[in-house]
């Protein structure tokens, strides 16, 4: 019931008036209004029934100096002005009547650009005392039933007839909120409902469960005019990401694919402006919100695609931003979107190792040589090849030259191990030694221990320089008489030591004459079986598989 068509109001009525003085304002109004008007207002009022939901709508428990007071015409009525009214009379009157004081203000407001801190107060305010309205109903009645008592008519009783009253004066309350945001122009109406939501959810964090509150999202969520807008601009964004696809799959320029990519971004943060709210509201909920979730993966599939194509690291990472910023209510985007940037974060330092595996050398010597390594690959004198996944052993050291006690030279050996093919590679220098093999042991060098240690988890062994390793001891020679040995299997807690002598390694058992010499530079992955001895011995593992988990 609003307030106009209330009777108290049609007839200047009291709560405390009786029956015959009810009667007597009756016939007294019906000199100003039409007499069926005042004749259906007396019924309503004289009838005990009929009664409440009118004296629900009206202000229980206060003077009818102060109705007097609050239904005279006001000068123009601004939200500052309410906000002070409602903290004068908070806490002083009953919360039904609060209530129906403010919605009557709000009925009235012809602020038209208000500040929004005002209207967010206001609202904050409304939704806070009609909650403690749907909690304090026994104080209602008891009222209610105090001005009854004076004027004459039947206590009332908490019971379904009464819950409905109260819900259907919740629905007015609703009803006059969403008028109030409605005669607002679309734009300021966009922010008023965005800082609400913001403020009444801390931002999706925290659940709203006012009724009118809730009403209002709703309402803005299925408005003919949102979902007009969100339309247009899902339809702009399927367009983009429609051309962008097209570009991808036909090869396009990367500076044209870019600058569909720039119209992608600020269609869908055109959208996004207006679906906030309605995310933030789901996110608080603890819902996801569907079209948002759509469009989510419709954004990622074609980033994804983008960026397979043209590796712009920059551009991927803007549209993650993009998507953070556009799908942080979505609690299932944001897993999504930060498994994304550490595989992206991976790719960048992997790009990163990548750069630092790049190497190339050129020079005369007599011949042309050239050594050029990337990131999977060594290019010899730019025609032999050897992809890092197909090498089996890698073998490198150097001997210094000398004549007449004088150093007159180095020989450098780096060999790679290609199934049955043997590469030798350049080497101009000690620096481009040093260059080399590092890059060498980063990439083959790893790949050959992680083969070798797979192997040792499932019970095999692996062969170096004739010598058989197993994941718990190896092969070594047992010196006996004159020339003459024999290979023992000794376990590695038999093991005394390893050490590097005259350009070989050295493995030698605790028991005198049972050791294994390993050449650097003639047997290949010398230099990986030192590796894993040295890392096995400094951790006092009983296998090599155990030194190298964890």
């Amino acid at each position: 019931m609003e307030f106009k068509d209330n009777p108290f109001y049609i007839l200047d009525a009291s709560l405390h008036d009786s029956k015959s003085i009810i009667h007597e304002k009756a016939e007294n109004k019906s000199f100003e209004l039409s007499e069926e008007i005042c004749r259906n207002a007396e019924r309503i009022l004289v009838n005990p029934k009929r009664r409440l939901e009118a004296e629900i709508g009206w202000f229980p428990g206060i003077s009818q100096r102060l109705i007097n007071e609050i239904n005279k015409p006001h000068a123009r009525i601004t939200y500052r002005r309410v906000i002070a009214t409602i903290n004068e009379i908070y806490n002083k009157i009953p919360i039904l009547t609060c209530a129906n004081i403010i919605a009557l203000f709000m009925s009235q407001i012809e602020d038209k650009s208000p500040n929004l801190d005002d209207i967010n107060k206001l609202f904050h305010f409304f939704f806070q005392i009609v909650n403690k309205l749907e909690s304090s109903l026994s104080d209602t009645i008891k009222i209610i039933n105090s001005e009854r008592n004076t004027s004459g008519f039947p206590e009332i009783h908490l019971d379904e007839y009464f819950n409905e009253l109260i819900e259907k004066q919740i629905s007015l309350y609703c009803y006059i909120s969403k008028f109030l945001l409605k005669s607002f122009e679309f734009k300021y109406r966009l922010d008023i409902i965005t800082k609400l939501v913001e403020s009444e959810t801390s931002n999706g964090s925290i659940t709203c469960d006012s009724e009118i509150f809730i009403n209002l999202i709703k309402d803005y969520e299925f408005d003919s005019e949102v979902i007009s807008i969100l339309r247009e601009k899902e339809t702009e964004i399927d367009m983009k990401i429609d051309d962008l696809s097209m570009s991808i799959k036909h090869n396009a320029f990367e500076f044209f694919v870019l600058d569909i990519v720039e119209k992608l971004k600020s269609y869908v943060l055109e959208w996004d402006k207006i679906a906030q709210p309605i995310q933030l509201f789901y996110r608080s909920q603890g819902k996801e919100h569907e079209s948002s979730r759509e469009l989510f993966y419709k954004l990622r599939a074609i980033s994804i695609d983008f960026f397979k194509k043209y590796k712009n690291i920059k551009s991927i990472q803007e549209l993650t931003e993009l998507q953070k910023k556009v799908f942080a209510e979505s609690r299932e985007a944001s897993e999504k979107l930060t498994k994304d940037e550490d595989d992206l974060q991976r790719i960048i330092l992997n790009n990163e190792e990548r750069k630092k595996m790049e190497y190339y050398n050129e020079w005369v010597y007599i011949f042309k040589y050239s050594v050029k390594i990337s990131y999977n690959k060594i290019v010899v004198n730019k025609t032999i090849t050897c992809m890092f996944e197909e090498a089996t052993g890698i073998r490198y050291g150097l001997t210094l030259k000398y004549k007449n006690g004088l150093q007159i030279g180095t020989q450098y050996v780096v060999s790679i191990e290609k199934a049955s093919t043997i590469i030798e590679v350049p080497i101009r220098d000690d620096k481009m030694f040093n260059d080399v093999v590092n890059r060498l042991l980063q990439s083959i060098g790893v790949n050959i221990l992680s083969h070798y240690i797979e192997l040792f988890k499932d019970g095999r062994y692996i062969i170096i320089g004739g010598h058989k390793i197993y994941d718990d001891g190896m092969e070594l020679n047992k010196s006996k008489y004159l020339f003459m040995s024999e290979i023992i299997r000794v376990s590695w807690n038999e093991i005394n030591s390893c050490y590097s002598h005259n350009g070989c390694l050295i493995v030698e058992g605790k028991k005198n004459n049972i050791r294994a010499s390993f050449s650097y530079q003639e047997v290949f992955n010398a230099h990986i079986l030192e590796i894993m001895l040295n890392t096995l011995l400094k951790k006092r593992a009983t296998s090599i598989s155990k030194a190298f988990s964890g």
